[in-house]
């Protein structure tokens, strides 16, 4: 008998530990999840430091599964500007799918600009009168829209590189609509 009640305890004791294991790790689970980064509303400002100037983006997917961000301005004294593909904020990366309108607008210090490989629209005006700006890199295949007067006072601008056709074709018609003659590749 003291062996059956000695067994009769110990598989009681197993049964509540195992159960006791559950409920800790099912805590742990759900404190996880709901500590997760959460991407910001749709609207918000995200502001970034780089080396000597400052971009600022526009939330405008705060999905959790797909956060998005437009670069909006830019603030500093940067020859050299990267708009990236991607960004990350308190734990979530967005991707960088668009430049909006006026973003660099009147931008001059920009002697050149890459555009992120994400970015599938530009908005009008945005490079309006970077009158410094010679180069324009859009390593961007999705690139589908690019914005009236995008390109208009951008007079030293001699070089545009990009990766396909259809990107080619619609720097071109920017470029001829901002009566520049450059090079686009």
């Amino acid at each position: 008998m003291v062996y059956n009640d000695g067994m009769k305890r110990y598989g009681i004791l197993k049964t509540f530990s195992l159960i006791a294991v559950a409920i800790v790790l099912a805590l742990s689970v759900t404190a996880q999840t709901s500590s997760a980064a959460t991407p910001m509303k749709k609207g918000s400002r995200i502001f970034t430091q780089y080396e000597s100037y400052r971009m600022v983006y526009r939330v405008t997917d705060s999905s959790k599964d797909n956060p998005e961000v437009a670069c909006i301005a830019t603030y500093g004294f940067q020859q050299h500007i990267e708009v990236p593909a991607k960004i990350k904020v308190k734990g979530v990366k967005y991707k960088v799918t668009s430049i909006g309108k006026n973003a660099f607008r009147g931008y001059s210090p920009a002697t050149s600009i890459t555009i992120g490989k994400n970015v599938t629209a530009i908005g009008d005006n945005a490079f309006k009168n970077c009158n410094n700006l010679e180069l324009l890199k859009c390593p961007s295949r999705v690139l589908t829209s690019l914005g009236e007067g995008a390109l208009e006072g951008c007079d030293k601008l001699n070089l545009i590189i990009t990766k396909t056709d259809d990107v080619q074709e619609l720097f071109k018609s920017a470029a001829k609509a901002a009566d520049l003659s450059l090079r686009v590749q």
